[in-house]
C-alpha cells in the first residue's frame, strides 16, 4: 500500500512493484486515477520478474477524494500468486496518479492472505 495524503499528478515515471517470499491469495487490487475527474476504469493485473501474468482483470470504480467518480479502480480477484516480484500492470498510465511520496509509483493497494 503506497497510498497516501499528498497531492498527486498523474503517469506515474517508476514501476510499481512489490516482492513476496511465499505464495500469497491476492483479494483485491486498488489503484487511484484522480487527475480531477476520475477516468473510466480499465483493467488491472500482475507481471512476475519470472514472465507470469496474472489477469488483466476487468476493474469497478468507486468515488474518490471531492467525490470524483471512478478516482478508485478496483478489482478482487481472488488468485493465488507464488513467491516473487511482481509489477502492477494498470490499463491507462496516463491518469494513475502518483507523488513524490509514493517514489512516482502509482497508487497501489494489494490485499491478500498468506498460502
Amino acid at each position: 500500500d503506497n497510498f497516501n495524503v499528498g497531492g498527486v499528478t498523474e503517469g506515474p515515471q517508476n514501476s510499481t512493484m512489490f516482492t513476496i517470499a511465499r505464495p500469497y491469495v491476492v483479494t483485491q487490487i486498488m489503484t487511484y486515477h484522480y487527475n480531477n475527474r476520475g477516468a473510466l476504469p480499465g483493467t488491472l493485473g500482475l507481471a512476475s520478474t519470472s514472465g507470469a501474468t496474472f489477469g488483466p482483470w476487468r476493474c469497478f470504480g468507486t468515488p474518490g477524494q471531492g467525490a470524483v467518480a471512478n478516482a478508485h479502480w478496483t478489482v478482487e480477484p481472488f488468485v493465488e500468486i507464488p513467491a516473487g516480484t511482481y509489477s502492477v500492470m494498470d490499463s491507462d498510465p496516463s491518469t494513475w496518479s502518483h507523488n513524490d511520496e509514493s517514489q512516482l509509483r502509482g497508487f497501489t493497494r494489494i490485499e491478500g492472505f498468506p498460502r
